[in-house]
């Protein structure tokens, strides 16, 4: 876990930047606390003119901003994790009486929130801001139990695991597990928040430099990779596929003040060894930039590369994302093509198609939490899906959702409102039915409530609108033939919803037109 305070700032720009964040559909905002109105309700220029308003009480302090980033390694901790130390983070900090944001961005490869302040208290007292950066990652290390001192040992021995061929080899290794490095009189030091928690004897490291043995016929396999996927990328692309692909790290060395790599590293984690670039491939062959011709060879390349290790879970949404990290686009109908030319490169199998679409749709019904057999089975129909590939939250564990406030609220709306279907429809509400039971459905916050847990005995049929599912399976397959978005799970809710209402109103309109044909009979 990474903790970075913002240099501090005159205005709050913070939350200019998480809002367009959030405009974007890329954030959100997950608290807002210790505002004097409902924060609900205000905008974004209000939660700026409040915070002002606070700094405004001393004005002796000209940078009123705190803003902080905590972020982790890819998806190591979820939304409500961050959250949860964000909160505790704030509080130790000393900023938890004081108007705060707190906003979660997903539009990277590691989970991380913002956390936006003032720097001033309600009181008019300034936050103490003394040897904030170290305060704040023994905070952090203290809320996530981390011992320091003992990481250390335990990187320095890992580190001695792989073979490598120099001191600058080592560093490097200890370097990328987030350590700052000091030589000083035959010892290395290993820094981190300004204090340091190890020191290494050079000569032991020499010691193991000597003990340094080359895997020849793995080094022969690297350069092969190298070869054959550098062909089609850019050296920044081809860096993304080896580790991601291959666990082979390839670490660029760029001069100050110069964009162009003058050599690089390789760190190849399955192996355990560092390599000097220029043993496997001199840097200039490595960085030329490819041409169209190589890009559209390479294509089944990359592709056999992205399918190799998840092809059972992979989805439509994820090959996409893999593709553009490399220079293509795929559509959503199965065609690849390159990102700065619309020519179709190659179309993908229809089977292949078909299971990632299929996937998609897996990954949607599970991102319901559902807490029984016949809420699965709704699922299952819902998104033309097996039912054995539905997740049961289970009770007693964590993430199991106590249901009993939809209850209470569908009483308050039979009770108190007169509008009913208004009110679902904003609050993200349908009620669908399916073997002889109603289940109400939050699309937003994806929870399912059966009738085993309400009843609808007191609504008027006429107040509300029940889509019934019974015999419409055929139809919801059919629309997945036809519509790309509904194949691939997206807002099949919404879709579902459509074809009963088009199913219903049929219904109608023939039984009307059968009531005016006795009428005119008679």
């Amino acid at each position: 876990m990474i903790v970075k305070i913002a240099k501090a700032a005159r205005t709050f720009a913070g939350v200019n930047y998480n809002e367009k964040k959030n405009e974007h559909g890329t954030g959100e905002l997950l608290v807002a606390a210790n505002f004097a109105i409902n924060p609900d309700n205000m905008k974004k220029s209000d939660l700026i003119a409040y915070m002002e308003h606070v700094c405004a009480t001393n004005k002796a302090v000209k940078n009123k901003q705190f803003h902080a980033i905590i972020s982790c390694k890819g998806r190591e901790y979820s939304v409500d994790e961050l959250k949860d130390i964000a909160l505790k983070y704030i509080d130790k900090m000393g900023y938890g009486k004081n108007p705060y944001l707190i906003y979660f961005h997903s539009d990277t490869e590691h989970n991380h929130v913002h956390i936006v302040s003032t720097r001033v208290g309600k009181d008019g007292v300034k936050i103490n801001d003394k040897m904030e950066a170290v305060r704040s990652q023994r905070i952090m290390n203290e809320i996530l139990r981390v011992d320091l001192s003992e990481k250390a040992k335990r990187d320095i021995t890992n580190a001695f695991s792989f073979n490598f061929s120099s001191i600058q080899q080592y560093k490097l290794l200890l370097e990328q597990q987030g350590w700052k490095l000091t030589e000083q009189n035959n010892v290395l030091k290993l820094r981190r928040g300004g204090e340091v928690h190890a020191i290494l004897s050079i000569d032991e490291i020499h010691a193991r430099i000597n003990a340094h043995r080359v895997d020849n016929k793995r080094k022969d396999q690297i350069i092969a990779l190298l070869h054959k996927y550098k062909q089609g990328l850019s050296y920044t692309q081809l860096q993304e596929l080896m580790k991601n692909k291959f666990g082979i790290e390839l670490i660029f060395h760029v001069g100050k003040g110069h964009t162009i790599p003058y050599g690089y590293t390789v760190i190849d984690y399955p192996n355990k060894t560092v390599y000097k670039g220029s043993e496997l491939m001199e840097i200039k062959s490595l960085i030329t930039s490819p041409d169209t011709k190589s890009k559209i060879e390479n294509c089944n390349s990359i592709l056999n590369a992205i399918f190799r290790d998840n092809h059972k879970s992979l989805t439509m949404e994820d090959l996409q994302a893999e593709l553009k990290k490399y220079g293509y686009s795929l559509m959503m109908d199965g065609r690849i093509v390159l990102q700065d030319n619309n020519s179709i490169l190659l179309r993908i199998d229809k089977d292949v198609v078909e299971q990632l679409r299929y996937h998609s749709r897996c990954r949607e019904a599970n991102s319901f939490k559902i807490t029984s057999a016949d809420e699965a089975k709704l699922l299952a129909k819902i998104y033309n899906i097996k039912l054995d590939d539905v997740i049961i939250l289970q009770k007693g564990k964590e993430g199991y959702l106590d249901k009993s406030i939809y209850v209470d609220m569908l009483n308050s709306y039979v009770s108190y409102d007169s509008d009913i279907r208004s009110t679902m429809h904003n609050k993200n509400l349908v009620l669908i039915e399916s073997n002889d039971k109603i289940y109400l459905i939050d699309k937003k916050e994806k929870i399912i409530v059966s009738s085993d847990e309400f009843s609808l005995t007191d609504f008027n049929r006429s107040q509300v609108k029940v889509n019934s599912l019974t015999g419409q399976e055929n139809g919801i397959k059919e629309i997945m033939k036809s519509d790309v978005n509904a194949a691939r799970g997206c807002n099949i809710i919404d879709v579902v919803c459509d074809i009963l209402g088009q199913h219903i109103y049929v219904q109608q309109d023939s039984s009307n037109r059968r009531k005016k044909k006795r009428s005119q009979q008679q």
